[in-house]
């Protein structure tokens, strides 16, 4: 616990920084920026406050980012739309203002689904999470839901046999509608992305039919 020293700038040649669940406190040091190499940066869970550095619209080759679950506040950097390596963004559960929370969003969503994170292994050459969940959608999205969540549908399992009763051909069609809110929501071009507002109107309609 305590503040993530300046002397982290120094880590030049660092690629995959994992600083989560630390209980950091403080802001985020603006000597990360010198860390060029950085492909992926994870400081979720921690204490931070203040706002995003403008000085970290240096590290344009992360392709991952996640920021979630700390004391964020102020206007999300417009600087984001120049990462064009960046595949996964998380800036969740903070006090941000701004447009460009809605990828972060569809792929928290995405995660607590299927149980996978952005970060995964699997995850190589511009195959993502959402590219991975985008796929199933024209197959059998239950085989790649996370089985805590099929096991409590599910008790006796699934087989691959047609399911019949209401209750579970329910429970496949609002996975199926929030899977592919979670797919319009990160798509990779801000202007294609499903916008806040719609997403949580249509999340509510699937709440209702559950």
């Amino acid at each position: 616990m305590g503040p993530l020293p300046l002397e982290v700038g120094n880590m030049t040649q660092i690629v995959d920084a994992d600083l989560s669940d630390n209980r950091l406190t403080g802001e985020i040091p603006s000597t990360l920026s010198k860390c060029l190499m950085l492909l992926s940066l994870d400081m979720a869970g921690n204490l931070f406050e203040g706002s995003i550095p403008p000085s970290l619209r240096t590290l344009i080759g992360l392709q991952y980012l996640n920021l979630s679950r700390n004391r964020l506040s102020g206007q999300i950097p417009i600087y984001f739309q120049n990462f064009t390596m960046l595949e996964a963004l998380n800036l969740s559960f903070n006090s941000l203002e701004g447009e460009g929370d809605a990828c972060s969003f569809g792929i928290l969503l995405l995660e607590l689904f299927t149980g996978i994170r952005p970060t995964d292994v699997m995850f190589k050459d511009g195959w993502t999470l959402h590219e991975f969940v985008k796929t199933a959608q024209h197959k059998n999205l239950l085989k790649i839901l996370d089985h805590s969540l099929l096991s409590a549908e599910y008790p006796g399992g699934t087989g691959d046999g047609p399911i019949s009763d209401p209750d579970t051909v329910r429970f496949e069609e609002n996975v199926a509608d929030i899977m592919r809110i979670g797919v319009l929501c990160s798509v990779k071009l801000p202007n294609e992305r499903m916008d806040m507002m719609n997403a949580l109107s249509e999340l509510r309609a699937v709440e209702r039919s559950f």
